[in-house]
């Protein structure tokens, strides 16, 4: 309710001109009015009549009116819920040390899960991605402070490596999925004009906020090929968190459903074990220091296009020279590192003839650690007759650890 001061100043800007005792008086009678809870009669008299003839009542009742019109205005600011914004979700993640998130496929199959701790400073400390690719394939990769460990169970190899361009991948990764900067990189994304965001708020307060993120090509993760992407945040109305994230990507004018990040918890501290594999290795597994490695092919000062064209040229003349030791070095997966077994594989292809190596192109949706391709057309032995290939398959990567050099990652006489 407004207080005697404010209606006192009310009155005063009226332009009829009163004495201080009569604006006592009206003061007084409109306190009365306000107060008065009385029924009124069923067969009232002609009241604004009456009221009119009067210039004290008068200046009476347009106080009453004015009264009555700020209260309805003040009630009325009170009703309403503030609308939610951004910054609320930020606000509500922020000091969180701990993210734990899982993401399932679209047939909801839990394929990731991932652990993320922070600093005391906010910056990443450590990470931990668990694969579940199905059939009995597994993987875990984990990250603490720029070196990577990463273990592939059904392979039993362990890789160990120091690479600045996976790093960024790791940091990139954090501010995809984390929810507090995965929220600020769409903001940030929005200005460049990236992204466009759109928020539904239902007045149900059970069912979430929609915040729905529609990205431009080749925006949603660096460094990597991406058609038109859509991301669409459910946020609890109550706490602000974010509680999934479901990605979609366009094609053929259609949004197709890539899956969802699920975060059943939040800044729930780590067992600091499960940033160690110490006590989960088995006895057999095989360690490779890739950075000890001496494989594949000096980028120098060549594009990414120039390097991979250059590279699948050298490798397929190698093998047209069964020259299977250069081919070797210029082959891996991580899948295959013993030479003998590459060797195998390699001695099976049957290259004749390079007919065309001439230009790239995107790699499928979800490559891994950003392969690009490379159109080939050769002429190969197969069943004892020389045939045309134009295998679709030939990937070329940047060497994790050695990420100036680049080797071909697979092709299709790879098994």
């Amino acid at each position: 309710m407004r207080s005697k001061k404010t209606i006192e100043k009310l009155i005063h800007t009226l332009h009829d001109t009163t004495t201080p005792e009569m604006d006592r008086n009206i003061l007084t009678d409109v306190a009365k009015a306000m107060n008065n809870k009385k029924t009124p009669s069923a067969h009232p008299p002609n009241a604004w009549r009456i009221i009119m003839k009067s210039r004290i009542t008068k200046l009476a009742a347009a106080a009453v009116i004015i009264v009555a019109i700020l209260l309805s205005i003040t009630l009325l600011d009170k009703s309403v819920t503030q609308a939610y914004a951004i910054d609320q979700t930020i606000q509500a993640c922020k000091n969180m040390r701990f993210i734990y998130f899982e993401y399932y496929t679209p047939s909801h199959r839990k394929m990731k899960e991932a652990w993320l701790e922070y600093d005391d400073r906010g910056q990443i400390k450590n990470v931990r991605v668990n694969w579940h690719w199905g059939g009995g394939k597994e993987a875990v990769q984990i990250w603490k402070q720029g070196k990577t460990q990463n273990w592939t169970k059904h392979s039993k190899k362990l890789l160990l490596f120091d690479d600045k361009i996976f790093t960024g991948k790791v940091v990139g990764f954090a501010q995809r999925y984390d929810p507090a900067r995965a929220i600020e990189t769409i903001q940030e994304m929005e200005k460049e004009g990236k992204v466009k965001i759109k928020i539904d708020e239902p007045s149900n307060k059970t069912c979430p906020i929609i915040l729905t993120a529609i990205w431009e090509p080749n925006t949603f993760i660096y460094e990597r090929y991406w058609p038109q992407m859509k991301e669409v945040f459910s946020i609890d109305q109550s706490t602000k968190l974010v509680k999934a994230i479901e990605t979609y990507e366009l094609e053929d004018g259609q949004y197709l459903d890539q899956g969802a990040w699920e975060y059943p918890d939040y800044n729930k501290a780590f067992d600091s074990k499960i940033f160690s594999l110490e006590d989960e290795l088995p006895a057999d597994v095989e360690i490779i220091d890739m950075m000890a490695l001496d494989i594949g092919l000096e980028q120098g000062d060549m594009t990414n296009e120039q390097i991979a064209i250059k590279l699948v040229r050298e490798f397929f003349k190698a093998l047209i020279a069964k020259d299977y030791k250069a081919a070797i070095k210029l082959f891996y997966h991580e899948s295959a590192t013993e030479e003998d077994d590459i060797r195998k594989v390699l001695e099976n292809s049957h290259v004749l003839r390079i007919i065309s190596i001439d230009k790239t192109f995107p790699p499928p949706p979800h490559p891994t650690r950003g392969l690009l391709g490379v159109s080939c057309i050769l002429e190969i032995e197969k069943d004892g007759q020389v045939v045309r290939w134009e295998p679709n398959d030939v990937f070329v990567g940047r060497v994790i650890g050695h990420p100036n050099r680049w080797t071909v990652n697979s092709f299709q006489d790879y098994r």
